[in-house]
């Protein structure tokens, strides 16, 4: 990777912060049995005015919106604003197992600055969608690499390097600038497998590290693209 790409610039905001209204949220209705769980919900409210703007040909600005992700692998846009009692759209956003099973989904994560959603399933299965398409149900990228659930995404400021943390004790970068490049081209790197389950993390000293959490409460110190092993682990709650 060139120099820009090792290190990650910080995600300030500035300007006022939209508050979401309050909107009661129907449960998202399940193939059989009862409604699923709804494990994450994402509001994409006080965005830059450019990513409000329809795309060209139709379809629903991003802006005031929020993003519901279920137990049963689907991925619901809301119209927060208009309080609409039914979803603009709703897709089946994870891949159905040898078994026919859908993964639910457990993460979501809006990359800064775009108009790309990140999301995770209980498979390991990890797929950004472009929320102005992706009520006709395709994603623009997507990988298979963890072996387990995927506990946590997050990425650099500049939107560039998606990272998952997941139940299979390992870390994965995705490089976003080289996904979709001719295959023998890698577009993501995974760490070695980890002691205990990765089930949170966050990127912090302005880019240049990325803490996970464990299950067992030690923290697990990376150093920004060197995504081998954990350059430190400090101890837990006792």
């Amino acid at each position: 990777s060139d120099s820009d790409a090792d290190s990650a610039a910080g995600s300030g905001t500035s300007g006022p912060v939209a508050t979401p209204p309050t909107v009661r949220l129907p449960p998202s209705p399940g193939d059989d049995g009862p409604a699923p769980s709804c494990r994450a919900v994402l509001w994409s409210g006080g965005e830059p005015r450019s990513l409000s703007a329809p795309p060209p040909g139709g379809g629903s600005p991003p802006d005031g919106h929020l993003f519901a992700a279920y137990g049963d692998g689907h991925l619901s846009c809301w119209d927060a604003e208009g309080g609409a009692p039914a979803p603009l759209w709703r897709i089946a956003a994870s891949s159905p197992g040898d078994d026919g099973v859908r993964p639910g989904l457990w993460r979501t994560h809006r990359l800064p600055d775009t108009h790309l959603l990140a999301t995770g399933d209980d498979a390991g299965g990890v797929k950004v969608w472009d929320v102005r398409t992706a009520g006709k149900g395709s994603c623009v990228m997507q990988w298979d690499v963890h072996t387990d659930y995927v506990a946590d995404l997050s990425c650099d400021g500049a939107g560039r390097t998606l990272l998952s943390s997941s139940g299979d004790c390992s870390l994965c970068a995705y490089d976003l600038r080289r996904a979709g490049t001719p295959r023998g081209t890698p577009s993501y790197r995974r760490s070695d497998d980890l002691e205990d389950e990765l089930l949170s993390l966050a990127v912090i000293k302005d880019g240049h590290k990325v803490v996970c959490g464990t299950a067992e409460g030690a923290l697990a110190i990376f150093t920004w693209n060197d995504w081998d092993d954990a350059a430190d682990v400090y101890a837990g709650h006792p």
